[in-house]
């Protein structure tokens, strides 16, 4: 997650300027998913990321959200839900 916030920040520190118009800064949300706590395939991390990304998006963007995982019934860890472990607002 650290890690994560820490690119988050950096890109919200650039911007560009458009000939005479003020500085247009940039934004970036990010889905963070571990490997194994969060899934043991890359198809399953990636889905848990993606589903992350989504709900840092739906809380408003720039912002990090990690995956909680989820226990199936068999006691693994699998995929995870999109739930909000950490968030980062600047």
């Amino acid at each position: 997650m650290a890690r994560a916030e820490h690119v988050r920040l950096g890109v919200k520190q650039l911007s560009r300027q458009e000939s005479s118009q003020a500085n247009i800064p940039f934004t970036i949300s990010l889905g963070v998913a571990c490997f194994p706590q969060h899934g043991i395939t890359v198809k399953v991390l990636v889905n848990s990321a993606d589903r992350a990304l989504y709900e840092a998006k739906t809380q408003g963007r720039d912002r990090v959200v990690a995956v909680r995982p989820a226990q199936h019934d068999s006691g693994t860890l699998d995929h995870g839900t999109a739930a909000t472990s950490e968030v980062f607002l600047d």
